[in-house]
């Protein structure tokens, strides 16, 4: 069964010319939380749960290696 429909699409990430400082800038808004995080995942094009999922598995990873 086809489930073409389920899936998400973000438009793709910006082009820009200081990326050095708009990622500092990105940072500070989401720490003042003049942005959310999700929010800040969509500006880059990607998906926050995939994020999320990724991050735990990366911490996860070498915590189960030491065991």
């Amino acid at each position: 069964m086809a489930t073409w429909w389920k899936n998400s699409t973000l438009p793709p990430k910006r082009v820009t010319v200081d990326a050095g400082r708009e990622a500092q800038q990105n940072r500070a808004d989401v720490e003042a939380e003049l942005k959310t995080i999700i929010d800040h995942f969509a500006e880059h094009g990607a998906d926050f749960r995939e994020e999320m999922e990724r991050r735990v598995y990366a911490k996860l990873i070498p915590e189960t290696a030491a065991m």
